[in-house]
């Protein structure tokens, strides 16, 4: 072997030798063993016996990974053989290497085998891979909607949750009167889902689902959830805004770590400083153009006065900031926050 510095691997001399036959197959580092990113090169029909002889994992993975790049039967076969593997990762694996056999004439053997594992394999995260892929490419078959509908009884919240998704995306009223059957469960990974359908939809009736369940999250889950929130309050009336601040002060005061005190609670402060300018800008505008058309005098004193109440919170906020601040011991916030100034 020699070295090739520029790029501090190794390169193989190439040596020609005969044998009597072609082998089936060839495998360099057998035994999955080299710390290396290895390419090479060998006809794909190769891929066939690798997948059905090989012996470890990460050879049928190779080969499903290989076969997916193409359209002739035989490949597309292998990636339906493959979700029948006895490993949960290969059958996952294959369930999302779909993409060129959709486009043959076995697409509908394929979308029965994704059927078949999105409602009955055994393991959730190849039931949400198959769930994704007839998401993707079957989600006008008339089964599909039925599917989902099924698995939102799944045990795994995973699945209940993707379902929910992928129900909402395609009818928002039934993903949101399903939401609302949900937003009692105790599964964060429920109430994640319901917070981002509740983001887009729910008025404020649905606010103390938020503040309720801010609890049940932790770490990063529970910036996320907190930005869901803050996405929701956004499509709120300034009074009802109001209400949430203090939870966003709460989270920068005592939030734990330092991701969800800073992003959970000071870059959320901040944001709704800017929403706030946001919406002092816009009203003064349009109370504006209003006076310059000779507009109803009594909508123009409304913009004005929301104006003036937008232009109070945005300050409230900013003062508000600044006392955290000043109060603050984590010099690790205190440098995302310097370095935002």
């Amino acid at each position: 072997a020699i070295t090739d510095a520029r790029e501090r691997g190794f390169c193989l001399l190439r040596e020609e030798f005969e044998i009597g036959t072609e082998p089936d197959l060839v495998i360099f580092d057998a035994e999955r063993c080299m710390l290396a990113e290895i390419e090479e090169e060998k006809p794909k029909e190769q891929y066939l016996f690798q997948n059905y002889n090989a012996p470890l994992y990460a050879d049928r993975a190779e080969a499903v990974e290989q076969a997916s790049r193409y359209d002739e039967k035989e490949f597309v076969q292998l990636i339906i053989d493959a979700m029948d593997d006895d490993f949960h990762g290969i059958r996952s694996l294959a369930a999302r290497k779909i993409r060129k056999g959709v486009r043959t004439d076995m697409a509908e053997d394929i979308r029965k085998k994704l059927m078949k594992l999105a409602q009955h394999d055994e393991n959730p995260s190849v039931r949400i891979a198959a769930m994704g892929s007839l998401e993707r490419f079957f989600d006008d078959h008339e089964e599909f909607m039925p599917m989902l509908e099924g698995a939102i009884m799944d045990p795994s919240f995973g699945v209940e949750a993707q379902a929910l998704e992928f129900i909402y995306d395609r009818d928002k009223e039934r993903g949101f009167d399903i939401a609302k059957g949900l937003m009692n469960e105790k599964s964060s990974t429920i109430l994640t889902a319901v917070g981002e359908i509740f983001a887009e939809q729910a008025g404020p009736e649905m606010h103390d689902f938020y503040t309720k369940n801010m609890s049940n999250m932790g770490g990063f889950q529970k910036v996320g959830f907190v930005k869901t929130y803050s996405r929701y309050l956004k499509r709120q009336e300034m009074d009802e805004i109001e209400k949430g601040i203090d939870v966003f002060a709460d989270i920068a005061m005592s939030g734990g770590s330092v991701w969800v005190k800073y992003f959970g609670g000071y870059q959320e402060l901040q944001g709704f400083a800017k929403h706030f300018l946001g919406e002092e800008k816009r009203a003064r505008r349009d109370a504006e153009a209003l006076e310059e058309n000779g507009g109803d005098t009594g909508e123009i004193a409304a913009l004005q006065q929301k104006e003036r109440r937008a232009k109070e919170m945005k300050e409230e906020i900013m003062a508000l900031i600044d006392e955290l601040k000043a109060k603050e011991t984590d010099q690790q916030v205190l440098l995302f926050m310097g370095n935002e100034e």
